[in-house]
C-alpha cells in the first residue's frame, strides 16, 4: 500500500468513530429527551390526580359544613319551644313560691297576732302588748305611743 492510501483512510476511520460516537451521543440524547418528557408527562398526570383528589376533599368538607350549618339551624329552632317552656316553668315555680312564702307569712303573723291577742277580742291592746316584753324596744316595760306604732 502506498502512503496516499494509509492516509485517506485514516481520515475515513475517525470520520467513521465520530460519526459513530456523534449517533451515540445523539441517541442517547433522544433517549434523555423522551425520558424527561416521560418524567414530566407522569408529574403531569400525578398533579392533575392529586389536585382533583384535592377538589373532591374541598368539595366533602363544604358538603359537612353546610350540613354543620343547618342541624345547627335545626337544633336551635328545636330549642326556642324548649327554652320556652322551662322558662314559663321557672316563671310558675317563682310564682308559686312566692305563694307559699306569703302563706307561711300570713300563718305567722296570724300566730303572732292570736299569741299576742290573750283575750280573743280581735284586737290587740296595750295592756296584751305589755305582757309581751320581747316586744318592747327599750327594753323598759313600758309602751309608749311611738312603740305602739
Amino acid at each position: 500500500m502506498n502512503i496516499d492510501v494509509i492516509f485517506l483512510l485514516a481520515p475515513v476511520e475517525l470520520t467513521q468513530k465520530f460519526q459513530a460516537v456523534r449517533d451515540a451521543r445523539r441517541t442517547l440524547h433522544e433517549a434523555g429527551i423522551a425520558k424527561k418528557k416521560e418524567i414530566i408527562a407522569k408529574s403531569k398526570a400525578i398533579t392533575s390526580e392529586r389536585q382533583e383528589h384535592f377538589n373532591k376533599l374541598e368539595q366533602d368538607l363544604n358538603n359537612l359544613e353546610n350540613d354543620l350549618k343547618e342541624k345547627e339551624k335545626l337544633k336551635q329552632e328545636a330549642e326556642v319551644p324548649e327554652y320556652a317552656a322551662k322558662e314559663k316553668n321557672q316563671k310558675l315555680w317563682e310564682e308559686n313560691r312566692a305563694m307559699q312564702q306569703v302563706t307561711v307569712r300570713d300563718q305567722q303573723i296570724r300566730e303572732i297576732f292570736v299569741d299576742l291577742d290573750t283575750n280573743e277580742d280581735s284586737l290587740v291592746s296595750i295592756d296584751e302588748l305589755q305582757k309581751h316584753t320581747e316586744l318592747d324596744i327599750n327594753q323598759e316595760n313600758e309602751f309608749t305611743v311611738e312603740e305602739v306604732r
